[in-house]
């Protein structure tokens, strides 16, 4: 998983105006043939997809943390 993040707060516009760019850039086969060729599999999303699978990657990685009793220590 790969995805661009901006800063907390950041005004929807820009993070709208983001994502239309990074989506176009996705679309353009120069791009892409090098992003595969780097070993990714380029693909498009929302930043509300984005959103859902990082929270969903945190809840994740949190009970498994508490499970193993990891620490920052």
């Amino acid at each position: 998983l790969f995805a661009v993040y901006g800063p907390a707060k950041l005004p929807p516009e820009i993070t709208a105006a983001l994502s239309e760019a990074f989506q176009a850039a996705l679309a353009m086969p120069d791009v892409k043939d090098k992003l595969e060729q780097a070993g990714f599999m380029p693909y498009g999303s929302t930043p509300a997809e984005v959103e859902r699978l990082t929270r969903s990657q945190y809840e994740s990685f949190k009970a498994l943390s508490q499970k193993v009793k990891l620490s920052a220590d």
